[in-house]
């Protein structure tokens, strides 16, 4: 079955390429072709449309977690998964980082991980079909990313179109951008002389923190807040909405129409 493509029927990019027809909109069946020097190899990843109506679900969405640091935020998303009613089931983390705290998590929750970094590859092309590869291996329709401190490759945004969300510790698309993590974001926010902070869930697109968002939560900003008092109310609030917003894309109630973000009943 072969959706429609947001953003045209075809697209082409160095040597990888995709092509969808408008003929069937409730699946997406991306092609993705990634050469190498001794062969090419045909990749096909069948994402799972988070927009279909909920009497057509058949299985858990396959969920994809990026991390690089403690885990914390990968964590509330196991607990979230393990609800009957989550709708999502994780199926691989992807870390950056061989010392990252939620490599530990997934081995103690049994979910299969891999640490591809791009220092590790000699050519940047080795480290996009390494992580295509990884993704194709493990079936994954969808990834979130928990306190991933790396860009994602705009090979891997374009192969898994509003595929891929992520948790913003601020109500963007104030205090977003490069650099803007972690007790960076809390610090501005003080700065600024702000009363209310809060999370913000996303779409991940080609530019730091600028997709569309999905939803956010508030967090009151106390008058005798430090970087750090802030930062674990904020963080609170991650561990309650992320889980429960990947939730609504597992029961298929997310719905971009027009541009905007719906979130249906």
């Amino acid at each position: 079955k072969i959706g429609l493509l947001a953003g045209g029927d075809a697209c082409q990019h160095s040597s990888w390429w995709c092509h969808a027809s408008p003929h069937d909109t409730k699946t997406l069946l991306l092609l993705c072709m990634v050469s190498t020097a001794e062969s090419r190899h045909h990749i096909e990843l069948n994402p799972k449309p988070y927009f279909q109506d909920n009497e057509m679900k058949k299985h858990p969405l396959r969920l994809c977690v990026l991390a690089s640091g403690k885990g914390s935020d990968f964590l509330s998303l196991i607990k979230g998964s393990f609800r009957p009613d989550s709708g999502c089931e994780i199926v691989l983390m992807i870390t950056n980082n061989p010392d990252a705290g939620a490599i530990h998590k997934a081995e103690k929750h049994e979910i299969p991980n891999r640490c591809i970094n791009s220092k590790d590859y000699t050519e940047r092309k080795e480290f996009i079909d390494a992580f295509i590869l990884a993704l194709k291996e493990h079936s994954v329709e969808f990834i979130a990313l928990a306190g991933y401190l790396r860009k994602i490759p705009p090979e891997i945004i374009r192969a898994f179109p509003n595929r891929i969300v992520n948790i913003h510790p601020a109500l963007l698309p104030s205090f977003g951008g490069k650099g803007m993590y972690g007790e960076a974001v809390h610090r501005a926010v003080l700065e600024a002389g702000c009363k209310i902070s809060g999370v913000t869930v996303h779409f991940v697109d080609e530019e730091y923190d600028r997709g569309r968002i999905i939803a956010q939560s508030a967090v009151p900003v106390l008058d005798d807040d430090t970087t750090e008092t802030l930062a674990e109310r904020v963080l609170e609030e991650e561990h309650r909405l992320y889980p429960e917003v990947l939730s609504w894309f597992g029961h298929g109630r997310v719905k971009i129409e027009s541009g905007r973000i719906k979130i249906l009943k």
